[in-house]
């Protein structure tokens, strides 16, 4: 494949990227450019602000593939054979995922690299994934992808940043 086609096949995966995410108005994407520096190629912020200012964020890295993606065991093979830094790429403290586009028919899987969660007891963690668990693009999945790192970042304020108010 030649550079010009895996040119245009990224710029159409970014592209697709933003619309995915500014379809919610709450999102607000940053293109930070090439990935080799950050770990990621969008910053996403989302929503208002928490506790002191502390707005929920996370890094989407962007792939693409000219070919189809059928399902969700094409998209895993496809991300699992053609990731050649995931390990070694050192990450910003905050949840990133990988977009996945087949830029055939706008396909589109996303999963975490740094995934969110909080403990039953409220303690934020932040993981690198060791597999892919790919999910289709939808509204729905965006939405619960966004809820996470939300839900996150609540836990983070409430767990680090000292409250004011005496």
């Amino acid at each position: 494949m030649s550079a010009s086609t895996l040119e245009y096949d990224m710029k159409r995966a970014e592209t697709l990227t933003q619309l995915v995410l500014t379809r919610r108005r709450d999102v607000n994407l940053v293109f930070v450019g090439t990935h080799q520096q950050l770990g990621f190629d969008f910053l996403a912020t989302v929503g208002q602000p928490i506790g002191k200012g502390i707005l929920p964020t996370f890094g989407v890295e962007v792939r693409a593939t000219p070919d189809p993606l059928d399902d969700q065991s094409v998209a895993v093979k496809f991300l699992t054979q053609n990731w050649k830094h995931r390990h070694s790429k050192g990450f910003p403290l905050c949840p990133i995922v990988v977009f996945l586009f087949s830029v055939e028919n706008d396909q589109g899987y996303w999963s975490w690299l740094m995934e969110p969660s909080v403990s039953k007891d409220g303690r934020p963690t932040l993981d690198r994934v060791s597999e892919f668990d790919l999910k289709k693009i939808t509204g729905k999945s965006i939405d619960g992808l966004i809820h996470r790192v939300e839900e996150w970042y609540q836990a983070v304020v409430e767990t680090i940043v000292k409250n004011d108010s005496k």
